[in-house]
């Protein structure tokens, strides 16, 4: 299992290296960063894609093939309003793989569960 807050980058835990991965917090760019400022205000949209770039990132340090697969956990519960406000900003096998827990669905959230991709079933 990886556990990381602002791990999206240079892991390679392909296959049983990782089965599982837990997202604790939305990873947000730091806007107390000069550049990061800078750049949202130019532009609103790109604060909301490095941070979803970020997720998807994160869950590609342990799903690194159409043959590979993983447990991804986040515990952030602003990520359910962060999704359904920029879903447009996900890939859509990243939404297919989707799938919520517990008995009530996110509020606003269109599908309860996704299917999962024909490549990532067992």
């Amino acid at each position: 299992m990886l556990l990381g807050v602002a791990m999206t980058e240079g892991l390679d835990l392909k296959e049983d290296l990782a089965r599982s991965l837990v997202i604790p917090k939305v990873p947000y760019p730091p806007l107390g960063d000069p550049y990061i400022r800078l750049r949202t205000e130019r532009d609103a949209r790109w604060y909301a894609r490095q941070t979803a770039l970020a997720i998807v990132q994160g869950a590609g340090r342990v799903v690194r093939s159409e043959e590979d697969f993983a447990d991804i956990y986040v515990f952030d519960s602003c990520f359910w309003g962060f999704l359904k406000e920029h879903e447009a900003l996900f890939p859509p096998w990243f939404l297919n793989a989707i799938e919520f827990r517990g008995e009530k669905r996110p509020h606003g959230v269109r599908r309860a569960v996704h299917p999962r991709p024909e490549w990532l079933q067992s």
